[in-house]
């Protein structure tokens, strides 16, 4: 009893040793007092303040990105759930918590690496090593103090105990091992996916080297592990696996990893690993790996050593006698592996580990454009990794030699004690000067490489920032860039366009599109409004060090708030046509049917000439025409059909014939799919005013044009772009064989008919073979896209926006209340055709208008549109935002997996039973548990050789 209190005792002051060196540490670069510190730390900040003002009522962050899911496609809740949990715990603000999870991360981090090599190897001083290399490499307080990366970082911190509880259960076995292996994975990818994968991988080789267990059995516990812990996070990766992303995975906004950084901190950098420490594990690992292969002997004699290596063994070399010297080196290699040979393959393993890391960093060197860098795994932030690898390959390495300094020797007597003391005293010494010069490397870096974010720069940006915006909820603000969005929700309670973590932004291209805008002198005003008007942005805040900023200085556009020119020219400007995020309108509804690609041809061609929500509100339908039902034609004044499917083509025919006869008006461009079109052109009830086309090609540049109807001018063809693709001058079009009897050509290009037009009952048809969206893109064309709105809604609805302004946005009575950020209520009275959210479209949205459930649509860019029942009239309309089926079952997993481990941990006989079963499954029996290390107990001296040895020297003689 006294023993063991007395190593919990040593064991509690090594621990406290360890943490009182990273508070040291951290206290030279200011890293746990003052504002939290690092480039991302303003992000993590608001997105922690969004929980805490918001909570319960969490799931939908409507301040960044136009509206985004909180968690669900961007990082896992862990982090910033631990933060407000600190914070209100503690009753501290949100940075000082933010300071406090900063030290106990580092702390975890460092005491899980002492844990990992300590159990590795039975020795303390491994640990010690281990753990205090880790808190004086350089790159691990990067993490920190310059990147902000603080949820990749405090998972590393959760992954470092798994590590330790992995291969204590490797060594010992044991119940709450097994289950502290899988709650600190759950943990750490609970707080950051990619650090969380990494984890499981290091686990997965822990417990596929571990010794004088079955393969079998191996096998088993590392599906469990990856089993229980992703289980144990359901809550995020269910729905990360089974729910479709908006954006790639990869990213080319990176630089290759700068290989000087691997020997020691470069031009002041300390996103570095420590001097020498990257060869010494290298050469410590080569050490490690000759001693796995064993001395050659014979087969039969390696099979009576329990040795089933028959890839090593030499068949052809001689017999030996017992007094062999290659058989004594066998014996003496054979004792070490079952002594020492799962550190040693430890020590090869972490340092192997090491080098994908480096692959990775560096096979950017082999393109300039090297486009697939992992979103969240940059090769500029990721040594920290490869840092804990080095750091417990060479303590691991130093507690192995310790041990063999400790093995029993011939000589007794006072030369071994003072032999052994001698090893250990050496030992000892050159750790502590390894870990005093290691101190001595990065200390004195830190202070001058720390990125602090209360500085008099961060207080200007705040200067500027339109106070009108804060706490209201119908206008955004747009930031050119993350300087100068990523802090707005820390100070003030306003939506924008922008923010922090991206990874979760719906309808990424498009956002892409507005960011964009926002800083390239490229984008025409048109163009710029457009976006300005769907993004319902109200002001916009510069920062001449983001790109040009003079597209802002139109007093007719915008108005100059305030501005400061003392670090950069900072400026905020209220834009004056401004239009809300919610507001009831009477504009014509365009219900588009074609896949996501065409669509968004079709969006951006109306940009153009600004054709925005105040003129025209497109709706993204169906990507198959088989799928649209009369329900979906009933509140839609147009349809535009391009890039369609068909597939029953006399259903859909009849359906938009109907359609039109009902007095609709319906526009088809079939350069791109006329081989679908014409499914259309052979049903009976063909709602087209041609009967045939055929695909031909414009000699260019020049197209040739003949207008044959009114509307088309030779001033508005004249400024079309040329029938030129890819700098061929030609382009790609259909062509009109034969038209109906009611069809009527309106234009000719080199005397082909490419728009036949026509009224069909009470409605209108428009065919075209242009490809008009796709050239209005290409070549970016203002007096084309007004040729497009023209056909889309005809000449009385194509007015400018400025001039239909006022009859597109209904006089309609609204009343919003916005309730929280999952719920929003809305009272209309008096005429509107429907309800425009300019809020990102999700399908956990949901829509009920005076209690019947409606169908959101997706208008615009990717926000909603509401259609109400009648032109006129009441309406109560509630907006909520719900989990999805799967975001349920995936915390429904969670409760039940962590249910099961608390069972576990709490009621032995259970552990008992499961592990009885996996030995039955497996048809193993348990692996026997001798002390602290089952190798420790040594053959007697005086053992007789093995039996197959005594037969092989009795044959030989």
């Amino acid at each position: 009893m006294a023993t063991s209190l007395g190593r919990a005792l040593t064991t509690l002051v090594e621990v406290a040793g360890l943490c009182a060196l990273v508070w040291w540490t951290g206290r030279k670069a200011g890293a746990f007092t003052g504002f939290p510190k690092g480039y991302d730390a303003m992000g993590h900040l608001s997105k922690a303040t969004y929980i805490a003002e918001n909570w319960p009522h969490i799931w939908w962050n409507y301040e960044w990105y136009s509206g985004q899911p909180t968690f669900t496609g961007s990082y896992p809740p862990g982090y910033h759930m631990l933060l407000v949990a600190v914070a209100k715990f503690a009753n501290v603000p949100l940075p000082t918590a933010m300071n406090v999870v900063t030290f106990g991360a580092l702390c975890l981090l460092v005491v899980g690496v002492y844990g990992t090599a300590r159990a590795a190897t039975g020795r303390r001083i491994a640990g010690l090593v281990a753990g205090a290399l880790v808190a004086a490499t350089p790159t691990v307080w990067s993490q920190n103090i310059v990147l902000g990366l603080y949820p990749r970082f405090t998972a590393l911190a959760f992954a470092a105990p798994a590590l330790g509880c992995a291969v204590r259960h490797a060594v010992r076995g044991g119940r709450l091992a097994a289950l502290g292996t899988c709650v600190f994975l759950a943990a750490s990818l609970g707080t950051h996916p990619i650090v969380g994968a990494i984890a499981l991988v290091a686990v997965s080789g822990i417990t596929v080297l571990q010794p004088a267990v079955p393969i079998g059995v191996r096998l088993v516990t590392t599906i469990a592990w990856w089993g229980v812990s992703l289980s144990m996070a359901g809550y995020f990766y269910l729905p990360l696996l089974l729910e479709k992303r908006s954006q790639s995975l990869f990213t080319d906004f990176e630089v290759p990893l700068n290989p000087r950084l691997l020997l020691g901190p470069w031009h002041g950098s300390i996103d570095a690993l420590l001097p020498a420490t990257l060869p010494a594990a290298a050469l410590c690992a080569v050490l490690a790996l000759r001693t796995c292969r064993p001395p050659r002997v014979s087969v039969a004699a390696k099979e009576s050593l329990g040795v089933d290596v028959l890839a090593l063994s030499d068949p052809d070399a001689d017999l030996p006698t017992v007094g062999d010297r290659r058989i004594r080196r066998f014996l003496r290699w054979k004792r070490f592996q079952r002594e020492l040979g799962y550190p040693t393959r430890l020590v090869v393993f972490f340092t192997a580990l090491s080098l994908p890391f480096f692959g990775y960093g560096f096979v950017g060197y082999l393109d300039e454009r090297f486009p697939y860098y992992i979103n969240g795994l940059q090769p500029s932030d990721l040594l920290v990794y490869p840092a804990v690898c080095v750091a417990l390959s060479l303590g691991i390495a130093i507690g192995i030699v310790v041990r063999l300094l400790g093995k029993p020797r011939a000589t007794k007597g006072w030369p071994r004690v003072l032999g052994r003391a001698a090893g250990h005293l050496a030992i000892a010494t050159i750790a502590a000067v390894v870990a005093v010069r290691a101190f001595a490397v990065t200390v004195p870096l830190l202070p001058q490489q720390a990125k602090t974010n209360d500085i008099p720069a961060q207080q200007a940006r705040l200067a500027v920032f339109p106070k009108a915006a804060d706490g209201q909820r119908q206008y955004r603000v747009a930031g050119v860039a993350d300087s100068v969005t990523k802090w707005i929700n820390e100070y003030w309670d306003a939506p924008q366009t922008r923010g922090y973590d991206d990874h979760g932004a719906l309808f990424f291209d498009w956002q892409v599109w507005l960011e964009d805008a926002l800083v390239d002198p490229a984008f025409s005003p048109a163009e710029r409004d457009f976006l300005l008007d769907w993004y319902a942005v109200g002001w916009v805040d510069t920062d001449s060090g983001a790109g040009p900023t003079g597209m802002y200085d139109d007093p007719a556009r915008f108005q100059l708030l305030a501005q400061d020119t003392r670090y950069a020219v900072l400026a905020s400007y209220r834009y004056r046509a401004a239009r809300p995020i919610v507001s009831v309108s009477r504009a014509p509804v365009v219900l588009f049917v074609g896949d996501t690609r065409h669509y968004d041809l079709f969006v951006r061609a109306l940009s153009y000439a600004d054709i925005g929500s105040t003129t025209v509100v497109p709706l993204q339908g169906p990507a198959s025409l088989d799928d649209v039902t009369a329900s979906d034609l009933r509140h839609a004044d147009a349809v535009v059909l391009y890039g369609a499917r068909i597939g029953k083509a006399g259903r859909d025919a009849a359906l938009l014939r109907r359609y039109v006869e009902a007095g609709g008006r319906l526009l088809v461009d079939s350069a791109d799919d006329a081989d679908q079109v014409t499914k259309l052109l052979r049903a009976k009830a063909n709602p087209l005013p041609v009967r045939a086309v055929h695909g031909t090609v414009i000699d260019g540049p020049d197209w040739g044009w003949r207008p044959l109807a009114p509307t088309l001018t030779e001033e508005m063809l004249a400024n079309f772009g040329p029938a030129s693709y890819a700098g061929t001058n030609q382009w790609a079009v259909s062509g009109a064989l034969l038209l109906a009897d009611w069809g009527r050509p309106l234009l000719t290009a080199e005397r082909r008919t490419v728009l036949v037009g026509g009224r069909l009952g009470s409605g209108s048809v428009v065919w075209s073979g242009l490809g008009l969206p796709y050239h209005i893109d290409v070549f970016h064309s203002q007096a084309e896209s007004r040729v497009l709105a023209k056909l889309l809604l005809g000449e009385e609805m194509s007015a400018p926006a400025a001039t239909r302004s006022a009859s597109a946005f209904s006089d309609a009575a609204l009343r919003y209340r916005f309730v929280d950020p999952d719920r929003r209520v809305i009272d209309i009275d008096g005429r509107a055709s429907g309800v425009l959210v300019k809020e990102r479209w999700s399908p956990n949205w949901h829509a009920t208008v005076d209690g019947t459930p409606t169908r959101i649509e997706i208008a615009g860019p990717g926000m909603m549109w509401i259609p109400l029942p009648d032109k006129g009239g009441s309406h109560h309309l509630v907006l909520s935002y719900r989990l999805s089926l799967v975001e349920i079952a995936g915390y429904g997993l969670a409760a039940l997996t962590t249910t099961g481990v608390l069972l576990l941990l709490l009621v032995p006989p259970l552990w008992s039973w499961g592990r009885r079963r996996l030995e039955a499954l497996v048809t193993v029996a348990a692996r026997p548990v001798v002390g602290r290390f089952p190798s420790d107990v040594p053959d007697p001296p005086d053992a007789p050789p093995p039996v197959a040895l005594q037969r092989d020297a009795a044959h030989r003689t």
